[in-house]
């Protein structure tokens, strides 16, 4: 007698190498739907960059939508709503700026992905910084400037310090129904 399978008995299971059953077939496909609907709904919510009041005591607030794949940007200020689009992922540099009354601009806009920081050249008041935060998938700088400025240059900075982009002349849009002085 020989331990040997005959050719037409099947071949014992390796350890560890069984088929999945129903029951984990179901869980696998539970999980990867949970983790798809997450996604999905972290591409579609707002986040809030920046928010507070002029000195009218007028509420602004800037937001965030990461989306897909170009994020999007919100400015409100007492109900008035304007919207900019970000780079496509995975990203290029781009700056939109709003005036938020005579006290406060606010500047926006994608970054490129290995941007550690972007620099803002303020006409008569020189650089400032805006601050860099990854949103999603998206990298995204925003910058609170006071008073009513002129942005005549937008760098992206990578973290050996070396110049990634630049963007020349932003102009500033009023709000709808922001206050002027």
């Amino acid at each position: 007698m020989t331990d040997e399978p005959g050719a037409g008995d099947a071949p014992e299971p390796i350890p560890g190498l069984e088929a999945f059953s129903a029951r984990q077939r179901l869980v696998s496909a539970t999980v990867v739907v949970v983790l798809l609907l997450g996604l999905l709904l972290s591409a579609l919510l707002p986040r809030t960059l920046a928010a507070g009041e002029t000195l009218l005591g007028d509420a602004w607030q800037v937001q965030v939508t990461p989306g897909l794949l170009t994020p999007s940007f919100t400015a409100d200020l007492g109900g008035a709503t304007e919207r900019a689009r970000g780079q496509r992922w995975p990203g290029g540099l781009t700056a939109t700026a709003w005036a938020l009354g005579p006290d406060r601009t606010v500047v926006v806009g994608s970054t490129p992905l290995s941007a550690d920081s972007v620099r803002l050249a303020v006409a008569g008041v020189g650089l400032r910084e805006s601050q860099v935060r990854l949103v999603g998938w998206h990298r995204v700088h925003v910058a609170l400037l006071g008073g009513s400025v002129e942005i005549t240059e937008v760098v992206a900075i990578g973290s050996g310090g070396e110049v990634l982009e630049v963007v020349d002349d932003v102009p500033v849009a009023d709000l709808p129904g922001a206050p002027t002085g």
